[in-house]
């Protein structure tokens, strides 16, 4: 049994009959972009039932694994039920630490909101579907500020402009991946673009709607 089940099932021993609230624990690449929007949809659930801890790990893949273990040891953060770990893949030069931290999630029973080739791809969904490769994150930008002329990395309102469409961003995600395994590119390869950001999004989503 992995570590999060253990704990998940120690917590409920502990309260009993008591209701037991939802608790993620959800660990990005990056200190501005992703957090600021995962915070912000924090603040928007505004349910009693959910807990959600949002950090930046501020480094590397790797290093959003080693400090999502981190937080895994520590008593504040240690009732959680499930772990995310949100990074990008973004290039071949970042190849082979992509597939040791893509090993290491799922051994540890992470779940993965990956994005190829950055997280702004995820954004540009909420506009368009594309199924373009994109050379790096700064193309996905490029892209993204035809929609989003003002767009910077550090804003912490994306998530207001964004959140009416986030169904079809959604949509648009699914859309693309079995696009990609139409054309014999495996989901787990993470293809030039893709996202898994929806799937965490639709967790999120689903907790509000209980």
């Amino acid at each position: 049994m992995s570590r999060i089940k253990q704990q998940g099932r120690k917590l409920g021993e502990l309260r009993g009959r008591e209701q037991v609230r939802k608790c993620l624990l959800i660990v990005c690449e990056g200190s501005e972009t992703e957090v600021n929007y995962f915070k912000a949809f924090k603040r928007e659930l505004r349910l009693s039932s959910l807990k959600i801890e949002v950090f930046g790990a501020g480094g590397g893949d790797i290093k959003v694994i080693n400090y999502a273990l981190t937080l895994q040891e520590r008593p504040e953060t240690a009732e959680f039920d499930e772990i995310w770990v949100v990074f990008d893949k973004e290039g071949e030069n970042k190849k082979s630490s992509f597939e040791k931290a893509i090993q290491l999630a799922n051994k540890e029973g992470f779940k993965l909101a990956v994005s190829e080739p950055s997280f702004e791809y995820w954004y540009l969904l909420h506009h368009t579907l594309t199924t373009q490769p994109f050379a790096n994150a700064s193309a996905v930008i490029v892209t993204l500020k035809r929609y989003i002329p003002n767009y910077q990395k550090e804003d912490k309102n994306i998530f207001n402009s964004l959140h009416n469409d986030t169904l079809k961003a959604i949509g648009n995600a699914k859309n693309v991946l079995t696009r990609h395994e139409s054309h014999g590119h495996m989901r787990a390869t993470f293809p030039n673009p893709s996202t898994t950001v929806h799937e965490l999004v639709e967790t999120l989503e689903t907790m509000k709607r209980t």
